[in-house]
C-alpha cells in the first residue's frame, strides 16, 4: 500500500454562503488554480484578521468619566497626604477632630491641591 507524506486531516468545516459569496470565493479559485480546501487553508495561514474597534459618543462619556474620577482619586490622595503631614506636624499636641473644617481651613479642599514634601 502506498502512503503518503502529508497531515491526515480529520475536522471538517462547514459554512453557508449566499450567491455572490459563493460566485467571489468560486472565482478566487479559479484564479489560484488550488482546490477549494487548499485555498481555504492558504487563506487561513497566510491572512491575518483584524478586530475592528469603533469609536462612538457612548466611549467618549465613558472615558471623560473615568478621567474625572481619576482625577478625584488624586484630590483625595492628596487630602490624605495633607491629614499625614498635619500628623507628623502635631504628634506631641492633639489632632484636630474635625478633619474635614481643619482641611478647609488650611485651603486642602480646593480646586487646587498642594503635595507636602
Amino acid at each position: 500500500m502506498k502512503r503518503y507524506n502529508t497531515p491526515h486531516r480529520h475536522r471538517v468545516i462547514k459554512t453557508r454562503l449566499t450567491e455572490e459569496e459563493y460566485a467571489e470565493f468560486s472565482e478566487r479559485v479559479t484564479l489560484c488554480k488550488m482546490s477549494q480546501a487548499e485555498f481555504i487553508r492558504q487563506a487561513l495561514i497566510k491572512s491575518s484578521i483584524r478586530s475592528v474597534i469603533t469609536v462612538s459618543p457612548v466611549n467618549d462619556e465613558l472615558l471623560s468619566a473615568v478621567g474625572k474620577l481619576t482625577a478625584e482619586y488624586g484630590k483625595i490622595g492628596g487630602n490624605l497626604n495633607q491629614i499625614g503631614k498635619r500628623h507628623k506636624t502635631y504628634r506631641s499636641e492633639p489632632f484636630p477632630v474635625n478633619c474635614y473644617t481643619f482641611l478647609i481651613s488650611q485651603g486642602g479642599i480646593s480646586n487646587e491641591y498642594k503635595v507636602y514634601r
